[in-house]
């Protein structure tokens, strides 16, 4: 049978089936991880539409969601760990934008795309350990966004956006065990990305938020700040509301941080966070839980409590 789009001969027709096919792969991806072969596959078809034909000049408009395609499937590919095949995909993506850019100057969405190319560059640079290009990567991003959210003040996207990179710059810390750096950053990140408030409408930049949050709680666990680490753990799982997983780390999380507190009422605060925590874990709908290996010790703060061991029991009965 003969691809519908083989039949498809305007430019126009083949542009709008391409973004058919990458708003189907962002859904794909949003499904997790078992979905992610189909929306690989989706991101290809894009692509495939989406290249110029018989060497004729593109339209800015196809080539600009041409790089769409590309980077959300670089992206796709660098979180399973494809590094080298998400490199080449965003380097190519990252050549072409930027000469949309030069082409097109006064068009600020496509200097945003071009910033978040090379943030996505950055995160696979990092994965490589190769720390200095990754940085570098982020550099230009962070660059771009703090020029156009000077230039548009009120774009709360830019000021997220710029939040996601400066983050990336904590990881990029974090990874390396510079706690207090990557500490600095996450804060500027979430500072960033909960004053921007584009969390309260787009779950996309949601989980962005959480993943800072979920960061500097593991980053003040490593500093032995036990209180920021419940803090943040707490507003992780509170920017869905409604993610059983998020608080069942949540709960880790605050059980690892009360182990650190010296005996008394604040230790006993936090020890009742974490059981409420997972309470709401055991009490939310939604996928089965993916239990950490070492769960064991991350909760031997509340083995011995009569609420925290039916609690503990109880998470069998939702998990994988």
């Amino acid at each position: 049978m003969t691809p519908l789009y083989e039949n498809y001969t305007d430019e126009k027709y083949r542009h709008d089936l391409a973004r058919s096919h990458i708003n189907r792969g962002v859904l794909y991806k949003r499904k997790g991880p078992d979905s992610f072969d189909k929306a690989e596959r989706e991101y290809r078809k894009a692509i495939e539409l989406l290249r110029p034909q018989n060497n004729r000049e593109a339209k800015a408009a196809l080539l600009i969601d041409l790089e769409v395609a590309r980077q959300n499937l670089g992206n796709l590919l660098l979180q399973q760990g494809m590094t080298d095949a998400a490199l080449k995909l965003l380097s190519e993506a990252r050549s072409e934008l930027e000469v949309l850019v030069r082409n097109f100057p006064k068009r600020l969405s496509y200097q945003k795309k071009l910033a978040m190319t090379f943030n996505s560059l950055g995160a696979a640079l990092g994965r490589d350990k190769k720390w200095n290009a990754a940085q570098d990567d982020l550099k230009r991003a962070r660059e771009i966004l703090a020029r156009l959210l000077n230039e548009e003040p009120d774009q709360s996207a830019f000021k997220h956006y710029l939040g996601v990179v400066v983050g990336n710059f904590g990881w990029i810390e974090f990874e390396q065990e510079h706690w207090k750096e990557a500490r600095a950053f996450l804060d500027q990140a979430i500072e960033l990305m909960q004053t921007a408030g584009l969390y309260r409408e787009d779950d996309t930049a949601k989980q962005e938020l959480v993943n800072q949050y979920q960061n500097l709680a593991f980053v003040c666990l490593k500093m032995f700040d036990p209180q920021p680490v419940a803090v943040a753990a707490q507003k992780m799982a509170e920017v869905f509301g409604n993610h059983r997983q998020d608080w069942y780390l949540a709960a880790c999380f605050q059980s690892r941080a009360s182990a650190q507190m010296p005996k008394g009422p604040g230790a006993d605060a936090m020890l009742m966070q974490c059981l409420n925590s997972l309470r709401n874990a055991l009490d939310t709908p939604g996928a089965a839980l993916r239990r950490e290996v070492t769960e064991e010790e991350i909760f031997k703060s509340i083995a011995n409590h009569p609420e925290g061991q039916k609690l503990l029991k109880s998470l069998d009965r939702v998990s994988k």
